[in-house]
């Protein structure tokens, strides 16, 4: 008796589909497929998007992620499934750093890992710029939380001018600044990516500094670029 479950099965089966298969079947090879899946289509569905559909169906096994039955619950939001967790962790061994950057791998692991990224450098550069763009294609609700958080927070990080910009604007060159412009829309981002966040995840997985973060707008008002001032930088 095989030792592998029947969605695991599906998965599997899903996994080896090729887009040459699918764009020559009929109408009925696909409403079959659709309903292993747990996919019912109206019965004048065009066969152009039944073979769209399973094709989506196909690029999820072929990710890692699940494919729910109609009876099932919905999956974790928050929660990245094994094959994904693998996929997300390849990624980041595979960034190429400029010199003088902290990395965010090690000995074959990165932060997905809980190694590879235990220097306060490294875990802001996974935050702010690794963090989103390797969750792609993955827990779609919390990476859009994430991002609308991150981008706020770089907003009030800063950006650098070149160095005639800076000339204009009586900076130091190569220093970052701020736009009091800016911190309106980086404070609403912070919220509505702390909600977000908030709303998909359980309580028990927050951590409860996190709150500290909403009132960086505000911080960054009152006393400008918070680069220097940041709590972020000392935590863990």
């Amino acid at each position: 008796m095989s030792s592998y479950s029947l969605p695991q099965v599906r998965t599997r089966a899903l996994q080896g589909l090729t887009d040459v298969q699918i764009g020559s079947e009929n109408a009925t090879w696909c409403r079959r497929w659709l309903r292993v899946c747990g996919v019912q289509m109206e019965p004048n569905t065009r066969v152009a998007d039944l073979r769209r559909r399973l094709k989506g169906l196909r690029t999820q096994a072929v990710k890692g992620e699940r494919i729910l039955l109609s009876a099932e619950k919905n999956p974790l939001p928050w929660k990245l499934t094994p094959v994904a967790k693998k996929i997300a962790d390849r990624r980041v061994l595979r960034i190429s750093y400029p010199h003088y950057t902290p990395v965010c791998g090690i000995k074959g692991a990165s932060f997905y890992n809980r190694a590879g990224c235990w220097r306060t450098a490294s875990k802001l550069i996974a935050f702010l710029v690794i963090l989103v763009p390797t969750l792609r294609g993955f827990v779609p609700k919390l990476r859009a939380g994430l991002r609308s958080l991150i981008l706020g927070l770089r907003i009030l990080e800063g950006q650098s001018f070149s160095f005639n910009e800076a000339r204009e604007l009586n900076l130091e060159p190569g220093g970052p600044a701020l736009k009091k412009t800016d911190i309106k829309r980086a404070h609403t981002l912070i919220i509505e990516g702390l909600a977000m966040i908030e709303g998909c995840c359980p309580v028990c997985c927050l951590v409860p500094a996190l709150h500290c973060l909403c009132h960086y707008g505000g911080g960054a008002e009152t006393w400008g670029l918070l680069r220097l001032l940041w709590m972020i930088n000392f935590g863990s």
